[in-house]
């Protein structure tokens, strides 16, 4: 009979939502993380233009100083909302789970040896959870942007809202099934890092291209 009163405590950075893999929680954030971005800011320009509103600034002021501050708004926007439910959860997992730093021999955390960051996981977890934390905001105000963008263009207001998640989805099914999990966003973005393969390298370049992408559209405008 195993002896449970020698077995190192779970801590919370292998039990808050982000930190862990198996959980329907889990799953249900990180796969809707592009609708939740997108919901409160995303069909604002495409509002903006069929309500007339931009004209009426444009009368008033500069398009640039509209179209720059709608840029900086949007991608604030959505990379608060990202962030805000995880430190929320964060704090609760600190309320009832112990800060010990997470030991390897333990068995009981996502990381390993070849994985991102494996090393400071296991030395500074907090310095860990801050700088995914980042990275969950880029790519949240970047979604959110991808929205925006769209808005200058299209009539729908639907496809405005869903076509992030449906390309985040898209993303999912094609390249998991294909191989190259570690290239899509529901696996990187997870601070528990779902798959192996997944490098810092592959999260700049993306995050890269959604900026340069959606910028270029905005200094066009």
């Amino acid at each position: 009979k195993k002896d449970f009163s020698m077995l190192m405590p779970f801590e919370w950075y292998s039990k808050w939502i982000g930190g862990e893999y198996y959980t329907l929680q889990s799953f249900l954030y990180f796969i809707v993380l592009p609708l939740l971005c997108v919901i409160p800011w995303g069909d604002s320009l495409y509002t903006d233009i069929k309500t007339g509103y931009t004209k009426n600034l444009f009368i008033r002021g500069k398009k640039g100083h509209y179209y720059a501050a709608k840029y900086i708004s949007s991608f604030f926007s959505g990379g608060v909302i990202a962030v805000v439910p995880l430190l929320v959860n964060i704090m609760l997992s600190c309320a009832t789970l112990p800060s010990l730093v997470p030991e390897t021999a333990a068995g009981t955390n996502p990381i390993f040896s070849t994985s991102m960051w494996a090393d400071l996981y296991y030395s500074f977890p907090d310095i860990y959870v801050i700088l995914y934390m980042l990275i969950i905001f880029v790519y949240g105000g970047l979604f959110t942007l991808t929205s925006v963008t769209l808005g200058a263009f299209v009539e729908n207001r639907f496809i405005v809202i869903l076509m992030p998640f449906i390309v985040y989805l898209f993303s999912y099914t094609v390249l998991g099934s294909f191989g190259f999990a570690e290239y899509v966003p529901y696996y990187f973005l997870s601070p528990a890092q779902k798959v192996n393969g997944i490098s810092l390298d592959i999260i700049v370049i993306e995050a890269m291209l959604l900026f340069l992408i959606t910028g270029l559209v905005f200094i066009y405008k």
